[in-house]
């Protein structure tokens, strides 16, 4: 007679280290990272807001604040979002990239 087990099944482990590699380098992808952009040109709260719709548009941006005072725009990337793609949204709102800092 075999006996009964009650609560939580066992945990399956995983011993193919292709899929290991595989599923650590998707959580690397997915790992967020948070960039500042250094931008010229702003001078009010409706140049901040068209900025942080462009930048929100780029695939991989979750978040974008972009600050009048400061000059600056503060946004969260999922995965390697390419810096070009950042200059290319700021410049469709008619600004300039001075740098681009993690």
């Amino acid at each position: 007679m075999k006996k009964r087990t009650y609560g939580r099944p066992e945990p399956m482990v995983l011993k193919d280290p292709k899929i290991i590699k595989i599923i650590n380098k998707k959580q690397e992808e997915i790992k967020m990272k948070k960039l500042k952009i250094r931008i010229d040109g702003m001078h009010c709260a409706s140049c901040a807001g068209n900025i942080e719709r462009s930048l929100r548009k780029v695939n991989g941006v979750k978040e974008a604040v972009v600050s009048v005072i400061g000059k600056k725009a503060f946004i969260q990337v999922e995965g390697n979002v390419p810096q070009e793609e950042l200059k290319k949204a700021v410049a469709r709102a008619g600004y300039k990239t001075i740098a681009i800092e993690e």
